[in-house]
């Protein structure tokens, strides 16, 4: 098929021969055609829908595990593969970059595309470098030559995004040519470019040497582009390729980044975060998830609980769903009250959305205060207005949530539900009391060792007596909060009912405030596994059977934590790209 695209293209293939390369994304090919009676060599890549479909997985996967991740789309077909790898080689080829000339592009009947380029005669960097007749000389001339190719590139503000041994070719002459732009970008930043000399850096260090690698790469280039190619010199920024060499050669990133550092005198450069979440982190959330969401259902007897959720009434699960969803509306609202500036809505609930997933990776609610205040800063507040709205944000709503736990106190006091089930008479209060003093009195001695805490807590208590004068802001901020709480309970109920418990709106708000509550003290991302715990322990505690309150609180817990947090990572990333975070 590959033969029949390209006679109709016009090329004349005479032989085509599978080639044996390290070659990502693409089957590679050596055709020799037939032209006017002479023949000519052809380097030919097929791109057909095995690869791209292994393309996409591959960037999905680096999409969730890395946080600055600048690939181009995986969606193309590989017809447009083919075509945007033939537009950097011509770019390239452009800016002076010596690679091959591109012959022509097209589309088997299969639906596979090619791309054929001028072959050249030669051997791979590595390959040369082996080769017992490369003196000392030649090889700095010809890696002064490579660097040179790679300032052509970072001129031109291209990023080839695979700049390793492999795709280094060396023809009979010694001279360094560039080949493979498949995963290349036009425009790059200089993250991505200095991701570049990092890569091709340890490929030339495993061949002739650190020192070698870097003197001739600083005589080039100059100390900048090392500097920013130094955080990047970690096993995480390199291709899969360049990671496995490095296994044989301990402490060769190491070694790179100190001879970078040599040249200025300066210290060597701590290596970058790449990760969205670290591995530590990973694994704790499993644990957690695994002890909730395994362990949890035996305190209702597995069989019951399961019995339960099979049993379920959809259409509580649905209004548990809806009120999950209105949780971020009016959220929303709160930040808009909580901000000086006027803010769009509909932009708003989009970031709340998101903060679910910031949330996930991080405890104490920091990861969503980053969110929020990003975003802030990007609607035009400075940085110092922002870190204030977020205080009034959060300050009000502590306050809020205390007086809330307070009423509903006096409302479940008055119906003596908790205490009846729990404790004998009166214990109820004098516990209460004990906790709330117990609360105060440490909060006191922390603000009195902390000065800059106590500073901070006026600042937000003034910020909000500025909101409260507002009537407009103060009724955004106050009835945002408050309506984030009344949907998260009525949630809760909704799941509770779905699965076959009846507990009351009293029992419900008491059991939901103080999980809440609980919850953010925690050090698990959202109050993972705690928030759990707490709410079947507080339904239990109130009367509802273990497997009907077991089970209410894991459909809670999925329609308000699990499927937000995979809607807010889609919100998320729809931002970045608008550049609104």
């Amino acid at each position: 098929q590959l033969r029949a695209a390209l006679a109709a293209a016009g090329l004349r293939p005479v032989e085509v021969t599978p080639v044996r390369l390290d070659a990502r994304g693409s089957r590679p090919f050596f055709v020799t055609t037939a032209d006017d009676g002479r023949p000519m060599g052809l380097f030919v890549k097929v791109i057909g829908y095995h690869e791209r479909n292994a393309d996409i997985l591959f960037k999905v996967a680096r999409h969730v595990l890395f946080r600055e991740v600048e690939d181009e789309s995986p969606f193309a077909t590989p017809k447009q593969q083919a075509e945007h790898e033939a537009f950097l080689a011509l770019l390239a080829k452009r800016a002076g970059v010596r690679t091959p000339t591109v012959v022509s592009v097209g589309v088997a009947a299969n639906g596979d595309a090619w791309l054929a380029e001028e072959r050249i005669p030669g051997s791979t960097l590595a390959q040369a470098m082996s080769a017992p007749q490369s003196s000392a000389v030649r090889t700095v001339e010809m890696l002064e030559d490579l660097w040179r190719q790679v300032a052509l590139l970072r001129a031109a503000r291209i990023a080839h995004r695979d700049l390793r041994a492999a795709n280094v070719l060396l023809d009979d002459a010694g001279r360094p040519w560039l080949v493979d732009f498949g995963f290349g970008e036009s425009g790059a930043s200089d993250h991505r470019l200095d991701a570049d000399i990092a890569e091709l850096l340890v490929s030339v260090a495993l061949q002739v040497g650190v020192e070698r690698a870097v003197s001739t790469a600083h005589r080039v280039l100059g100390p900048g582009p090392l500097e920013g190619a130094a955080p990047q010199l970690q096993p995480l920024a390199l291709a899969a390729a360049t990671r496995s060499a490095i296994r044989h050669r301990h402490g060769l990133l190491d070694e790179i980044r100190s001879a970078i550092a040599e040249f200025d005198g300066a210290e060597p450069a701590r290596p970058e975060v790449l990760l969205r979440v670290r591995w530590r982190t990973l694994g704790w959330i499993a644990a957690t998830v695994f002890a909730t969401y395994v362990l949890l259902p035996q305190v209702g007897k597995l069989g019951r609980t399961i019995s339960a959720l099979d049993d379920a009434r959809w259409q509580w699960l649905a209004g548990a769903l809806i009120m999950s969803a209105v949780t971020y509306a009016t959220a929303s609202l709160a930040v808009m009250g909580a901000s000086p500036r006027p803010l769009a809505f509909g932009r708003t609930v989009i970031v709340q959305l998101a903060t679910s997933f910031a949330n996930r990776l991080m405890p104490y609610g920091l990861g969503g205060s980053a969110v929020n205040e990003r975003y802030l800063e990007r609607a035009g507040l400075p940085r110092a207005t922002a870190l204030a709205a977020l205080a009034v944000l959060v300050g009000s709503g502590v306050t809020l949530h205390v007086l809330e736990l307070l009423g509903v106190g006096l409302w479940l006091g008055r119906s003596r539900l908790l205490i009846a089930n729990a404790l004998p008479s009166g214990w109820g209060l004098l516990t209460g009391f004990v906790a709330v003093m117990t609360a105060l009195g440490i909060a006191v001695a922390v603000l009195m060792r902390r000065p800059d805490w106590l500073a901070a807590v006026r600042d937000a208590a003034s910020s909000i007596s500025a909101v409260v004068r507002s009537p407009k802001r103060a009724a955004l901020l106050l009835g945002g909060q408050l309506g984030t709480n009344i949907a998260y309970i009525a949630a809760l109920g909704f799941a509770v009912h779905a699965c076959g418990g009846a507990p009351s709106p009293a029992l419900l708000a008491a059991v939901y405030l103080g999980g809440s509550a609980l919850g953010s003290a925690s050090p698990t991302p959202a109050g993972l596994g705690v928030v759990e715990a707490s709410l079947v322990a507080g339904l239990t505690v109130g009367g509802v059977a273990s497997a009907p309150a077991v089970a209410g609180v894991l459909a809670y817990r999925l329609a308000s934590f699990w499927i937000p947090a995979a809607a807010g990572f889609f919100a998320f990333k729809h931002l970045e790209r608008r550049h609104l975070l």
